[in-house]
């Protein structure tokens, strides 16, 4: 008699809102609840997203491009209103995909602008971030970089009083792998979220349509 096939879960059920990350951005994502694994897992605190820059696949904008082994994101997080400004992101944008914590994988992340890459010094060839915690050696562009773990919680609670973004360096070839699952919502894009739920079989609802207004810090998504 022949054995029978082994047993496939199947595939998660992820449904999200704006409640849901309403409730995350008031999360802070540094203390004791703030756990920041070596392998770069996120924990569910602040809202991880990317602004649409140019560098996603054409035509699948809520992914990196094939081949492309970095990709920036920003944590944006309630405790950045000690900055007194507006919500920070990327050329103050809000047209892009929110990514869920447990299917990004972060290479390193920088208090500024850091180019898109995790370098020690613009221009060097050494690819390995240099972790800024005493020190606040320059990478040529506007932030220092931390690498993955721990020491991504002092950085938070750091750029909690920056006017601007920080950004995060996300591993490309793991946002690729988990799709659908690593998107949570689409920003500010009708067409981009028509365009997602079709090509995943989704209902609208599952993956849903949200607006991100960077002067409400009670309840920016909507």
């Amino acid at each position: 008699m022949a054995l029978p096939a082994p047993y496939t879960p199947p595939p998660p059920i992820f449904t999200s809102n704006a409640a849901t990350l309403n409730a995350r951005f008031h999360r802070a994502p540094f203390g004791a609840s703030a756990h920041y694994p070596s392998d770069g897992a996120m924990p569910a605190a602040g809202v991880l997203i990317h602004i649409t820059d140019g560098w996603e696949e054409g035509g699948a904008a809520w992914q990196p491009s094939a081949g492309t082994p970095f990709m920036s994101a920003s944590l944006i997080y309630a405790a950045q209103v000690a900055n007194r400004e507006r919500i920070p992101t990327f050329n103050w944008q809000t047209r892009g995909t929110v990514l869920r914590p447990e299917y990004a994988r972060v290479l390193c992340g920088c208090d500024g602008d850091c180019g898109g890459k995790c370098i020690g010094a613009y221009g060097s060839p050494d690819p390995r971030p240099r972790y800024c915690n005493v020190t606040h050696p320059p990478n040529g562009w506007t932030g220092c970089v931390w690498p993955a773990g721990e020491g991504l919680a002092v950085l938070f609670e750091r750029c909690k009083a920056n006017r601007l973004y920080n950004e995060v360096i996300l591993d490309g070839g793991f946002w690729r792998t988990h799709m659908p699952e690593a998107v949570e919502a689409i920003l500010g894009d009708a067409g981009l979220h028509r365009a997602f739920v079709r090509q995943y079989g989704l209902s609208p609802d599952r993956v849903p349509l949200l607006q991100l207004d960077l002067q409400n810090w009670h309840r920016p998504f909507r």
